[in-house]
């Protein structure tokens, strides 16, 4: 008799009582509802993560076409000092050939080789051209431009504005 009652107790051990249909009992694993919750919060961490890798990447272009601009900005005021006179090109600074993070050249425009200026000068919000001697800007993730800061084309572009005193992007001028 002891060893048939060790056995039927074995037995039961490995039984689970349940008292009504209703409740249910795991013994492990994930259920559908559960994967899925999972797999959505992945996703959306996923989705942010890429947002500010992408935002952060944006930031890091700018900051480097910032300098860059300011680099190029030293180069044509040494030139300006030394010769009397703007540069033609930024070739002749040794910057003819320098791109920018999104691989677009340099812009560059000397005021005093430009019959009608206001037409071709970079513009603020109430029209009125943002330097004096020269425009010196990048076009942007987008590769497009427009003189008036305020148009979509130009939001984007990394500029140099109040002759010098700001270098960034065209939206923040």
């Amino acid at each position: 008799m002891h060893g048939f009652a060790a056995r039927h107790r074995a037995r039961h051990r490995h039984m689970i009582r349940v008292s009504s249909p209703a409740q249910t009992v795991r013994l492990g694993g994930f259920t559908v509802v559960e994967l899925v919750i999972a797999l959505t919060l992945i996703g959306i961490l996923s989705t942010v993560a890429i947002k500010s890798s992408v935002r952060a990447s944006e930031t890091v272009r700018n900051q480097t076409a910032t300098g860059q601009i300011l680099e190029i900005q030293t180069r044509i005021d040494e030139f300006a000092m030394q010769r009397g006179r703007m540069p033609s090109s930024l070739s002749e600074v040794n910057a003819g050939d320098m791109r920018d993070p999104w691989g677009n050249a340099y812009q560059y425009l000397d005021f005093s080789s430009v019959p009608n200026v206001a037409s071709v000068a970079r513009k603020d919000r109430f029209l009125v051209p943002i330097n004096a001697l020269y425009d010196l800007y990048s076009m942007g993730h987008d590769g497009l431009s427009l003189p008036a800061l305020t148009r979509p084309e130009s939001l984007d572009d990394i500029i140099r504005g109040n002759d010098g005193a700001y270098v960034g992007p065209a939206a923040g001028f």
